[in-house]
């Protein structure tokens, strides 16, 4: 069968089989930052985000995704340059591992792009999406001096990278010891 989807900004035909996970479909299209994890849905390691909302993959069919918008860690940064969150983990060392990384990103995305200032109990839900390992410090604040630039769309920040920057200095994620 032939899935639509809005994959990355991008318009895509997605061929699959009727029983195939949206993970499988993902990764065979090259998407590595969609982890092969649990196949159960509780470890979020597979999560991308559908239509703004984070989801695991390993759960959904790929023909749940017709007509709507996935967005998966690759699409943000298409200069190979570092994403402003992702430079925000790097910088603070809160990787760990990098298994759950680019899921866990895409949660702290989804928060920032809801909620520029956010409490801690905002952060707390958003990354609870994604089982961290039980080496993971847990983040406690994610915080900006200045609001989540609108521009750090998909789409924007293929054409600018500057807000990017601007943001990349700004954001502050602090973990606990």
């Amino acid at each position: 069968m032939r899935v639509s989807v809005l994959l990355n900004g991008q318009p895509q035909a997605l061929e699959c089989e009727p029983h195939e996970s949206l993970m499988a479909v993902l990764r065979r299209h090259g998407l590595w930052s969609v982890k092969h994890g649990c196949e159960t849905g509780e470890c979020g390691a597979c999560s991308v985000l559908v239509d703004d909302r984070i989801m695991p993959t390993c759960v959904m069919l790929a023909g749940q995704v017709e007509g709507r918008s996935v967005v998966t860690t690759e699409s943000l940064n298409p200069t190979q340059a570092l994403h402003p969150i992702q430079q925000a983990f790097a910088d603070t060392g809160a990787i760990q591992c990098g298994y759950c990384t680019p899921a866990m990103v895409l949660a702290a995305k989804m928060l920032l792009e809801r909620e520029p200032n956010p409490s801690e109990a905002q952060v707390r839900e958003a990354l609870s999406a994604v089982n961290q390992t039980s080496n993971w410090r847990e983040l406690f604040e994610i915080k900006q001096s200045q609001p989540y630039p609108s521009g750090m769309s998909t789409a924007a920040s293929r054409r600018d990278t500057e807000p990017q920057r601007a943001a990349a200095s700004s954001l502050r994620l602090r973990v606990s010891a």
